[in-house]
């Protein structure tokens, strides 16, 4: 008596590998394409993240703050101004070498500004990556004007999306509190 395989016994041999083989591999290439929309968003979060704390820093030891409630441009801030009810939608203030720094949203992206008079949009340089798009950035300032006594105080919040990859939306929302190092006076 002979003892091997029949020929119909290899190919459902053969057909059941390619099944599993198939389904591997549509799990691998799933795993490998969220892994890159991951990188992705990670990516643009990074970004957010380092522009969100590059202002903090520079409004840390800033001095001077003016929330610009209305049109941000043009305007030609005549002393310290703050907006903690209602939030403002653009921000200058005096840099740690007296220099006046702007942030403000325009056409989805964080553009920042150095100078004496801000006139009009060409001078505003984009800081937020182009896949991300700011749908709102608001700051709220609180004890900038001089003689309040009390710690000048930011509260930033941010709200858009970041776009990574084929149609892949990823939706944020950020916030963050920034006080200065030394009280007006």
């Amino acid at each position: 008596m002979k003892h091997g395989f029949t020929l119909i016994e290899i190919i459902v041999a053969v057909a059941l590998f390619a099944a599993v083989m198939v389904v591997s591999v549509g799990a691998i290439l799933s795993i490998s394409d969220a892994s890159r929309k991951a990188q992705g968003v990670r990516s643009a979060m990074d970004n957010l993240n380092f522009v969100l704390e590059a202002m903090a820093r520079e409004m840390r030891v800033g001095s001077s703050y003016h929330c610009i409630t209305g049109p941000a441009l043009p305007v030609s801030p005549s002393g310290p101004e703050d907006c903690s009810d209602t939030g403002g939608s653009a921000i200058t203030f005096l840099d740690s070498s007296g220099v006046r720094v702007w942030y403000t949203l325009s056409d989805g992206v964080i553009k920042k500004f150095e100078g004496t008079v801000l006139a009009d949009a060409s001078q505003l340089l984009e800081v937020t990556a182009p896949e991300i798009t700011v749908d709102t950035l608001s700051f709220y300032v609180s004890g900038s004007l001089a003689g309040e006594g009390k710690q000048p105080r930011i509260w930033i919040t941010v709200t858009g999306s970041a776009e990574t990859g084929k149609r892949v939306r990823t939706e944020f929302q950020l916030q963050t509190t920034v006080s200065q190092r030394l009280i007006d006076s």
